[in-house]
């Protein structure tokens, strides 16, 4: 009697398991990246649900009388943990390029928009990043049309040799079986740690 609750317990966490992997590998989930000087949202998909994983919905707060409203002062801003200004544009763009061709027969394009105007606070660190994108983007532009049919493809960055804050826009969607991108980003995390380390601010270069 025993073996046999053992076996049916084996026998469902069995299936359990077998059903797990179904539902990772079979649907493909989808998956949209908007932003606008920062990161303003990020929606996955899978079948027909969809949701929004950022920023999460905030909770309603009890309405406070005018006197409580008075003392409480704003909240700091919070300042972001990365500095993408130090992040490696060459290794950044290669990992990318290594992904997408490793991706080519499992990754589907839908949107890739992006609207960049770049300004450093110095023309010529501007111009030489400018050309440094420009040249950038016309090797992933070729490797993009010749390997995905993208609905909405659309590139323009600029730069501003008078200002000193860049602003961007951009919009990312597509979709993709979840083990294959989770195999790819795995055999790559040292390239990936690496980056995220080197846009992580630390109190040496907060200074």
């Amino acid at each position: 009697m025993l073996l046999l609750k053992i076996l049916g317990i084996l026998l469902v966490i069995l299936l359990g398991l077998v059903l797990f992997l179904l539902l990772a590998t079979i649907p493909r989930v989808g998956v949209r990246v908007t932003g606008k000087d920062g990161l303003a949202g990020i929606w996955i998909r899978y079948g027909w649900l969809k949701l929004r994983i950022y920023p999460l919905p905030k909770r309603k707060k009890v309405k406070k009388t005018p006197e409580s409203a008075k003392k409480k002062e704003p909240a700091p801003k919070k300042e972001s943990p990365f500095d993408f200004s130090k992040l490696d544009l060459g290794d950044a763009f290669y990992l990318l390029l290594d992904l997408l061709d490793e991706l080519r027969d499992a990754l589907r394009l839908d949107t890739v928009r992006v609207d960049a105007m770049l300004a450093t606070g110095d023309a010529a660190r501007t111009g030489i990043l400018l050309g440094q994108i420009a040249a950038l983007t016309g090797m992933i532009t070729p490797f993009l049309e010749q390997n995905f049919n993208i609905r909405d493809y659309h590139i323009a960055v600029d730069g501003d040799f008078q200002g000193n804050t860049t602003h961007w826009e951009a919009e990312i969607a597509f979709s993709v079986r979840p083990v294959r991108m989770g195999w790819a980003l795995v055999k790559r995390w040292r390239t990936l740690k690496r980056l995220y380390d080197s846009i992580q601010k630390t109190e040496a270069n907060k200074t």
